[in-house]
């Protein structure tokens, strides 16, 4: 329904009385199209469904409050949203810093408000989360990004493959971590990898990017925490220069060297059965999906 249908059956239902089921069918209604709703709109709609309620003889709406469902913060001269309680717990934040305690206030309430009275979030948050099995992946200290800091690793149940949350500084974590105003908590993968080394090089990817870096920054800095790039380079493609390629052929040699002799016989006898256009990309998604040797055994220096 539009906003325009909500009013005019509220409207029509204030005059000709309603039930419980109007009430909560029109509020369903309305959560799902609120956010995307101006906000001149929203008092209009608001005040109709209270007093509906009211006739209905129901229990007011929830309304989000301070320090009760959330709290403010100043982080670098901007003012973000943390939720907390019964309710939500810590799983919100603001996805940006607003200029004023005010505009913060607002965004919260209005997230967190049209959560819970969508009935998603009325006591069960697990509505909206899937159960999830979180995991964490030890990058060297060189890195900028760090699992459980700046982003967080987790497989879904009944789906294939791991996915990557982007996350938001919390109030009391420790600002060397953080760069200015970062916030990547509105980053988040839109598919499944198959380990977690392949979803961490994705968000890594689009971390360092989403800081301004440029395309091939960001592949170097993954390629140099040696983590896979071939992924990221068939995701991106149209950005791809030659600089890329050339990495990307450099990483493929030195994995390549690194498995063993009866390991490379069979991927190159199972390609023989593609196309030969076909025949390259599944030499490399097969040789990363295969296990190198002990490290004991790699070659000194990859053979080109």
């Amino acid at each position: 329904m539009t906003p325009t249908e909500i009013r005019a059956e509220l409207e029509q239902l204030a005059a000709s009385g309603c039930t419980a089921a109007d009430v909560e069918r029109l509020n369903s209604a309305w959560s799902a199209v609120r956010t995307e709703t101006p906000q001149s709109y929203h008092a209009v709609i608001d005040d109709r469904l209270q007093a509906l309620r009211i006739d209905a003889d129901l229990p007011d709406l929830f309304n989000a409050t301070e320090d009760i469902d959330f709290t403010l913060h100043e982080l670098h001269d901007y003012w973000h949203w943390y939720s907390q309680g019964p309710h939500f717990g810590d799983n919100y934040c603001s996805e940006d810093g607003f200029d004023t305690p005010a505009e913060a206030k607002t965004d919260a309430v209005e997230f967190l408000t049209t959560l819970y009275n969508s009935g998603i979030a009325a006591n069960d948050l697990s509505q909206l989360l899937p159960a999830a099995t979180l995991t964490d992946i030890e990058l060297a200290d060189i890195s900028p990004y760090q699992s459980g800091v700046h982003f967080a690793l987790y497989q879904r149940e009944e789906q294939d493959g791991w996915y990557w949350q982007g996350l938001c500084q919390e109030p009391e974590e420790s600002a060397h971590r953080w760069d200015g105003d970062d916030d990547f908590a509105h980053l988040a993968s839109d598919r499944g990898y198959y380990n977690t080394r392949l979803a961490a090089a994705d968000c890594i990817f689009s971390l360092h990017t989403e800081r301004g870096y440029s395309v091939e920054e960001a592949v170097t800095l993954v390629y140099e925490l040696a983590l896979p790039v071939h992924t990221i380079i068939d995701e991106n493609r149209a950005a791809v220069t030659e600089y890329i390629n050339q990495l990307k052929a450099a990483e493929f040699t030195e994995h390549w060297s690194r498995l063993w002799p009866a390991n490379q016989q069979d991927i190159e006898s199972a390609i023989q059965v593609l196309p030969e256009a076909e025949r390259d990309r599944a030499r490399y998604e097969m040789a990363f999906r295969t296990l190198p040797m002990p490290e004991q055994y790699w070659p000194a220096e990859a053979s080109v």
